[in-house]
């Protein structure tokens, strides 16, 4: 159904693995035309450039992509400006846009929580403003609505395949991910359960961390430094009972990977207690784990689930439905 046809939209959003990719395809398929910018510059000499100089050029060259963006924005060409995070947007662009786009409806959706990208002062520019983080949406006084699953988690739910491993975990390396995982294979061991593991970082990273001593050898055996694609992710998951989520230590918000295995109909053990407190919490579905005494219960991996349809509200057209909707 397209909802949002003859519509046009202006999106600013991450330039991340795929997911902006499947958030301009879900707002294609929904009516709309779509016009995108990452929300930096995606050159790699200019990435490079942000990486090994000092703030003062890297505002300039900010400076610069803003506005290009705005020379390419014709005077009330959009119904719908559309910001997704917009960690280095700052207010001198927001402005000019404003201005612009005067009968423009702007929304913006956060999934980053404000103790990591503050956005405060950004939100008095936008008409409609979300969040994946519940305790932002509460103290902030704006809507909550959790993150998105994709067709290729969809997909899964409506198939059975022989299960190769009990639990599978996806993610980079950061806070005490290293500490947990090396844990969770101590517990996997012990009770004769296949554990799929792949924390990533980069090479020159891991060897620094091994050249400081914060790494042993056993450390390195759960580092990896290649990435892995969204088809062989999906496949993994597929012969996966449940899916592992750790999140940072200091957020609250439910991860994309939270949402993925919900929406793939996959068990989830998670170290975020915040997801009893979620419209998404179920016991038949998630096991909280205590990061400072970690345990399984090997009877909740092996219970079976049946409602393949429960979590269809999570899907990526859904959510965008939900944040377009004005």
């Amino acid at each position: 159904m397209q909802i949002f046809e003859n519509k046009k939209v202006l999106l600013i959003a991450p330039y991340f693995r795929h997911y902006h990719g499947k958030i301009i395809n879900s707002i294609k398929e929904l009516g709309a035309d779509v016009k995108y910018f990452p929300e930096v510059i995606n050159n790699k000499l200019f990435t490079n450039i942000r990486h090994k100089t000092f703030s003062p050029l890297n505002k300039s060259l900010d400076t610069l992509y803003f506005k290009y963006i705005l020379s390419e924005v014709k005077e009330n060409e959009y119904d719908i400006f559309f910001l997704v995070r917009g960690e280095l947007i700052n207010e001198v662009f927001l402005k000019a846009l404003r201005k612009k786009l005067k009968s423009t409806t702007f929304i913006m959706y956060q999934w980053d929580s404000l103790i990591h990208n503050d956005y405060l002062s950004k939100i008095k520019y936008f008409d409609k403003v979300l969040t994946f983080d519940k305790k932002d949406a509460k103290n902030i006084g704006i809507e909550y609505l959790p993150l998105f699953y994709t067709d290729e988690y969809e997909k899964l739910a409506n198939i059975s395949s022989e299960k190769k491993y009990d639990i599978v975990f996806y993610g980079t390396y950061h806070s005490d991910r290293l500490k947990i995982i090396k844990k969770i294979n101590q517990i996997c061991e012990k009770n004769n359960l296949k554990f799929k593991h792949h924390l990533y970082t980069g090479k020159i990273y891991k060897f620094k961390l091994w050249i400081k001593g914060e790494l042993s050898k056993r450390d390195l055996f759960f580092l990896k430094t290649h990435t892995v694609s969204l088809k062989e992710m999906v496949d993994v998951y597929s012969k996966s009972r449940s899916v592992l989520d750790i999140e940072m230590t200091n957020q609250t918000g439910l991860t994309i990977r939270t949402v993925e295995a919900l929406g793939a109909n996959k068990k989830l053990l998670t170290t975020n207690k915040e997801i009893v407190n979620s419209e998404l919490y179920d016991k038949s579905y998630v096991y909280v784990l205590d990061r400072d005494d970690l345990h399984i219960d090997t009877e909740f991996l092996k219970m079976e689930l049946y409602d393949r349809g429960k979590y269809k509200n999570l899907h990526i057209n859904n959510w965008i439905k939900k944040i377009l909707n004005t």
